[in-house]
């Protein structure tokens, strides 16, 4: 697995949900870290879980979203952080995933 920094993720996942964000009016220069996926972003639960889908194939990475703080899981920046995180040498990869 290569590491990847934040800022890798968080460009993968803003132009993953370019549409949704055009579609609320959300300019990408105003997205800050505390930015909320789903309240914000548009994308609806069921494209949050896409979303978590194209990211695991994208970086190689196996998410448990039960690890994040469930009011931070959609969080960009937290998200960001954590898929990061996965990917740098020694990181914990957990077992028995789906």
């Amino acid at each position: 697995m290569t590491p990847v920094s934040p800022q890798d993720v968080r460009t993968f996942v803003l132009s993953s949900i370019e549409e949704s964000l055009q579609d609320n009016g959300v300019a990408e220069k105003d997205i800050a870290d505390d930015f909320d996926l789903l309240l914000q972003g548009g994308i609806g639960s069921f494209g949050f879980l896409h979303l978590i889908t194209a990211i695991q194939e994208m970086f190689g990475v196996e998410i448990d979203l039960e690890q994040l703080d469930p009011e931070k899981a959609t969080i960009l920046g937290t998200l960001c952080q954590y898929i990061s995180d996965r990917t740098q040498p020694g990181a914990a990869v957990p077992h028995g995933g789906h």
